[in-house]
């Protein structure tokens, strides 16, 4: 084979191992996607039926006190809280972590010119920072969601335990 064959060939082959590592950082983006949105499907779900049983609590039992003024959907509320600022810990600070690791990583083949003049073959991830994102901060648009989501979560949880702290107090 020529030098210019050989050449051509490791190219190609070095072309291959690049999209089979895109491949593999998109299923991971895929992968860390679900994961996030079945986690936070699961746990504000549970956190909203935590809500409703603090409610129902309110008109089942409305004259039962604890600690002589509070009523039991009181800590109900609480641990609906809690719930959601776990869960806020754990998306925020682990899966969305492991979600911007493989945006990241994502970023770098985005960067590589491969393709033609008339197309490129990688710039999924800047494509849609440039749909739903921030051109100064590419994560800027996502962490405010993130902290959004949880926080609208957590902040009706806080008007919840106020009313029933003003409601029930002698």
């Amino acid at each position: 084979m020529t030098e210019k064959g050989e050449e051509n060939k490791e190219e190609m082959e070095n072309i291959d191992l690049i999209l089979k590592e895109y491949e593999i950082v998109v299923r991971t983006q895929m992968h860390f996607n679900e994961l996030i949105i079945k986690a936070r499907s699961l746990g504000i779900s549970v956190v909203t039926v935590i809500y409703g049983a603090a409610a129902y609590s309110i008109s089942a039992i409305p004259d039962v006190f604890m600690f002589s003024h509070l009523h039991p959907s009181f800590f109900i509320v609480l641990s609906g809280i809690s719930l959601a600022a776990v869960l806020f810990l754990l998306d925020y600070f682990y899966y969305y972590k492991m979600l911007l690791g493989a945006v990241i990583k994502g970023y770098e083949f985005d960067d590589l010119n491969i393709g033609t003049p008339n197309y490129k073959f990688f710039g999924m991830n800047t494509e849609i920072t440039n749909v739903v994102g921030d051109e100064k901060d590419k994560y800027l648009t996502s962490k405010v969601l993130v902290e959004l989501f949880y926080g609208i979560i957590i902040a009706i949880g806080i008007v919840f335990l106020y009313v029933i702290a003003r409601g029930f107090s002698a």
